[in-house]
């Protein structure tokens, strides 16, 4: 049996990503082990109830929860690393996150047939396992370099982080990413050897078998709009996609999903209150399997992100694929990642241009007209187009081609 070791720094239960990766890569009957860090107990039993089933090894290179023996350790050198990053400008792997020399160690003791890399601190430690001749392919989340805000640059390795992309996309056994957007841009930064593979972030279409096949909903005002997200914070686009709604004058709920950051959600708070026909509701993050059936009882989806920093701007987030997968249509900002799934769903994801456009479209979405029941259906049939049993064939054939290449 191929062994396939993948490297991540995250909860499985807070990336489906890497999850939904590894449950394929299982069901095609490879080894899996998998090497990430641990912050929270919580998380990491849902890791578990999440992995019981699938005989995937599962283990920590640095386990951060309260009173785990070396987590002291681990903080000290990240914070002493980071400073020395912000003053002095001295650029280390150290500085990128948590436990980057018990990673390497203990993914060249694990020597397997293929390692697939996730996030920045496997990208950056990557290199030395290809030195090694061990097969190692990229998964491009984000563009890692570019996803900072500018007074976070000042304390990341973004400089080591650029050139470990470089690195990947031009020596990795392949790369993948999350948009065409974003599979050009990086391909055009590298000259790499061909543009990464894109597989949506998408999600499996068997997730929504106990919903109806599309439900009229309520046509009365107000209209209710949700919005998911693991933090609710500052520099996602919540706050113009508040003044765009509040100017239409539509009464709306704005259904906010995740945790949030309480300074941040005191201003939002106050932009809200200044319009009338808008009120806020909050609910706790909400676990992966609960997603689409919570989505099911609102209107719209809201996916407003800024264009800054780039990657934001290129990459097509969870949320907007979640939004259609429950049959929701999309209001959405004006990036290229959105743009590039407004264009395969011209009838159900609208990125207006100005209040009276939004105003239009949501009038029209909602008049309780034989067009506005239409939209809902294509909302519907538009979540198929991006589901992942269409987006896993393109990492299943990559997995068995290049094994097929090997043997």
């Amino acid at each position: 049996m191929k062994s396939i070791c993948i490297l991540t720094q995250n909860h499985i239960s807070r990336n489906p990503r890497v999850f939904k990766e590894v449950k394929l890569l299982r069901e095609l009957g490879y080894s899996v082990k998998i090497l990430t860090t641990w912050y929270s107990s919580d998380f990491l039993q849902d890791d578990l109830n999440l992995l019981r089933d699938l005989n995937v090894h599962y283990q920590s290179y640095a386990d951060l929860r309260p009173g785990q023996p070396g987590r002291l350790k681990h903080r000290i050198i990240f914070q002493f690393f980071r400073r020395i990053k912000g003053y002095l400008n001295i650029e280390t792997v150290h500085s990128a996150g948590y436990g980057s020399t018990t990673l390497i160690k203990q993914a060249l003791e694990e020597k397997a047939d293929l390692y697939i890399v996730h996030q920045e601190i496997p990208t950056l430690l990557a290199k030395d396992l290809i030195h090694k001749g061990f097969a190692v392919a990229f998964d491009f989340e984000d563009w890692y370099s570019r996803d900072l805000m500018a007074q976070t640059r000042k304390f990341r390795p973004v400089q080591l982080l650029e050139a470990a992309e470089i690195y990947a996309l031009k020596h990795g056994t392949w790369c993948t990413t999350t948009s065409r957007a974003l599979a050009q841009k990086l391909y055009q930064i590298s000259s790499g050897k061909k543009p990464p593979e894109v597989i949506y972030n998408s999600f499996s279409i068997q997730e929504r078998r106990n919903l109806p096949t599309y439900e009229v909903k309520e046509r009365q005002p107000p209209i209710k709009f949700a919005w998911i997200s693991q933090t609710i914070g500052p520099g996602r686009g919540l706050e113009s996609f508040i003044q765009n709604i509040g100017e239409t004058g539509i009464p709306a709920e704005l259904h906010l999903a995740g945790n949030p950051r309480k300074e941040y959600l005191l201003d939002l708070e106050n932009t809200v209150q200044s319009f009338t026909n808008l009120t806020l509701h909050l609910h706790p993050i909400m676990p992966p399997h609960q997603i689409l059936s919570w989505l099911h009882h609102y209107h719209v989806g809201i996916a407003y992100d800024l264009p800054k920093p780039e990657s934001r701007n290129l990459t097509v987030t969870n949320k907007i694929l979640h939004y259609l997968l429950a049959g929701l249509p999309v209001i959405a900002s004006n990036t290229e990642g959105h743009k590039e799934i407004a264009a395969a769903c011209q009838n159900t994801v609208l990125i207006p241009s100005n209040s009276e456009e939004l105003k239009q479209t949501l009038m029209g979405w909602f008049d309780g007209s034989e067009n506005s029941m239409e939209i809902q259906r294509k909302a519907w049939l538009d979540g198929e187009k991006f589901c992942w049993e269409h987006e896993s064939q393109k990492l299943e054939k990559l997995v068995s081609e290049y094994f097929n290449s090997i043997s």
